[in-house]
């Protein structure tokens, strides 16, 4: 008799000790940190600021983005905002004879302005936008282009 009780407590204590190593694990992704939402600001300040930490340089520019078998390809030129007053806009974008041929990221993000607003955009949208008077920053690590943000030169004029 008392070793069915001593053999039913050992299962007993088992089988909540199983249970408990269960319920620990709990419904996780892999990951115990957790991401935070992707949005334009996030990009703007933070992950922008993660890159530079990594080693990334960044580099305003123009870029003409091309799509082939999937992958996409970029040609990027250095641009400097160059106040004037010859100027309609009170500035023109010189080109600093600096270029650099990069691939854009498996992760890469993009952020576009829409009506002065700063969107989450796709490669695809970038390149439907495609434009030499349009001023980028970009982020690169590598020859990979890891983050490129649409930026209003107008808020780029340096020696005023």
């Amino acid at each position: 008799m008392k070793r069915a009780i001593r053999i039913s407590l050992m299962a007993a204590a088992i089988c909540v000790l199983t249970l408990m190593l269960f319920v620990g694990c709990g419904n996780k992704s892999g990951s115990t940190i957790d991401e935070p939402e992707i949005t334009a600001e996030y990009l703007i300040e933070d992950y922008s600021q993660q890159l530079i930490t990594d080693g990334g340089e960044t580099m305003n520019g123009s870029i003409v983005m091309v799509k082939s078998n999937g992958t996409y390809s970029l040609d990027f030129a250095e641009l400097e905002v160059v106040p004037s007053s010859y100027d309609d806009d009170g500035y023109y974008l010189a080109n600093t004879n600096i270029y650099k041929a990069a691939t854009l990221g498996s992760d890469a993000r993009i952020v576009l302005l829409d009506d002065d607003v700063p969107v989450v955009s796709n490669a695809d949208e970038l390149i439907d936008e495609n434009d030499d008077d349009t001023l980028y920053a970009v982020y690169f690590l590598g020859s990979s282009a890891e983050l490129i943000i649409e930026l209003d030169p107008e808020n780029m004029i340096v020696g005023e």
